[in-house]
């Protein structure tokens, strides 16, 4: 059934759900998003792959103790902070066609900006969008509401596909968003439920999964009913997509993580080892002339010798053998060299350098020599700025759509009113502050000099400063 005619036949009848007999089946999920889950585990450092222990039994894996160095949350935390971090971000400019409407278009963008608690949101998204790959932003109006026009962050766990237009590949048609939701029935017993969203640039269109389920689902083959349609009349998609990082012909963000993962299951199979190593170092015993004992005496055993060779001695064969500790063999330097070598390389991979605290505190690396050391964080951050920079520009066109399509403005006190002058944005502007850290003092002399000679505002030399 198309779209069409699905929505003449929502138009006719509905089920005893409330929903529309209008049926719609969901097909596959957009490739690429399935291994959403795995960065995260990766990024949470839970149930983290380590290959040769995957076979172990429980009882194995307790005494080898897997550990996995958590990498890739270092590097994204860092990266995020290097976007958003203290002094990092200084505001988004409302330009319009004279100072006039563009103070009145900054003074709506910070009255949502607030509203909706976005400074402090950005921290945790772009952590967000460094995990999966981007965020979607969507914007709703809700009159009645505590803010009268809400962004929403949405992870791609909840993206389900993006569909273009036939005759330009570049055109997003809408957005699908796919979750499920944990319901009791009448029972008190709990069952889980898809739900489905998909926004255009008319309306927007709400499903329910026709049946509940019990056992783990993937969502793929759900067959959905329409529960509600609302029209926005934007004239665009009230989303703002913001990929992580994006390359040519791709419709979704590359995660941070996905290029790590090979040296991260080395490095993780590597560190587990040597642990193991070191754990048996302090207590190999060698007995002589012993053999392992039928399967019978197992459990009758007291001693347990070796490393990965186990043997069980019983209880009168302990008393008659000597017993001697053996001199530990220790992990030889090229373990440690070639370890090194793949986490340094993980961090190039990653465009970030691996500083040694220990050894970085005994130097004061400034000037020069710390923009060298900052330069592959400052390309990276670079680029993630210009994305960021089109996901607020595209982002507060969906804003000032809004709001004339709703006929609202803010009024002299700042508070939301019908009527009035439609808003006119013609541009954004994005105001970064310094990546580098450096020179506090030589940093304050700068801005004043700059100050001194005209080439900054007082206004700007002012939030330079932290004023």
């Amino acid at each position: 059934m198309t779209q069409s005619e699905c929505r003449d036949a929502s138009r006719e009848s509905t089920d005893e759900l409330g929903a529309s007999s209008c049926r719609v089946v969901s097909g596959e999920r957009m490739a690429g998003l399935s291994e959403v889950s795995e960065y995260r585990h990766w990024y949470e450092n839970n149930d983290v792959r380590i290959p040769l222990y995957e076979d172990m039994t429980t009882a194995q894996l307790s005494l080898r103790l897997p550990i996995s160095l958590g990498i890739p949350k270092q590097i994204i935390d860092n990266s995020a902070d290097a976007l958003f971090g203290d002094g990092r971000f200084l505001d988004v400019r409302m330009i319009g066609p004279d100072d006039a409407e563009s103070a009145r278009l900054q003074a709506l963008w910070e009255r949502v900006f607030k509203d909706n608690s976005f400074r402090q949101r950005l921290l945790t998204d772009t952590i967000d969008a460094g995990i999966c790959g981007g965020i979607l932003y969507s914007v709703s109006y809700d009159p009645s509401g505590p803010r009268v026009l809400r962004v929403q962050s949405i992870s791609y766990d909840q993206l389900w596909d993006i569909e273009f237009d036939e005759q330009d590949s570049t055109r997003v048609v809408s957005y699908i968003l796919q979750w499920e939701q944990v319901e009791r029935n009448d029972r008190r017993e709990n069952r889980r439920r898809w739900y489905r969203v998909r926004m255009d640039a008319e309306e927007i269109t709400r499903y329910r999964a026709v049946q509940p389920h019990v056992e783990r689902s993937d969502g793929v083959g759900v067959e959905f009913g329409i529960v509600s349609r609302s029209t926005h009349g934007l004239g665009i998609i009230p989303v703002a997509h913001l990929a992580n990082s994006l390359h040519r012909m791709q419709s979704i963000g590359d995660s941070e993580i996905a290029p790590l993962a090979p040296m991260l299951d080395a490095v993780n199979q590597m560190v587990s080892d040597a642990y193991w190593q070191s754990y048996n170092d302090q207590s190999i015993l060698k007995a002589i002339n012993i053999a392992p004992p039928d399967d019978d005496d197992i459990e009758q055993s007291v001693v347990r010798l070796g490393g990965d060779q186990i043997h069980f001695l019983t209880g009168n064969d302990q008393i008659k053998q000597d017993i001697v500790r053996m001199k530990p063999v220790g992990i030889p330097d090229s373990f440690f060299k070639t370890l090194n070598l793949l986490i340094g390389q993980i961090y190039k991979t990653a465009s970030e350098a691996n500083l040694d605290p220990l050894k970085a505190t005994g130097s004061n690396i400034s000037g020069v020599a710390l923009r060298l050391l900052y330069e592959p964080l400052a390309k990276k951050t670079f680029k993630k700025r210009i994305h960021w920079a089109g996901g607020f520009d595209e982002l507060a066109r969906i804003i000032f759509a809004y709001a004339n399509a709703k006929s609202i403005v803010l009024d002299e006190s700042g508070d939301f009113v019908l009527g009035g002058p439609k808003y006119r944005l013609e541009d954004t502007e994005v105001r970064w502050g310094s990546l580098v850290p450096g020179d506090d003092a030589e940093e304050q002399r700068i801005i004043l000099g700059d100050l001194s000679a005209g080439l900054l505002g007082l206004e700007e030399a002012r939030i330079k400063r932290g004023l």
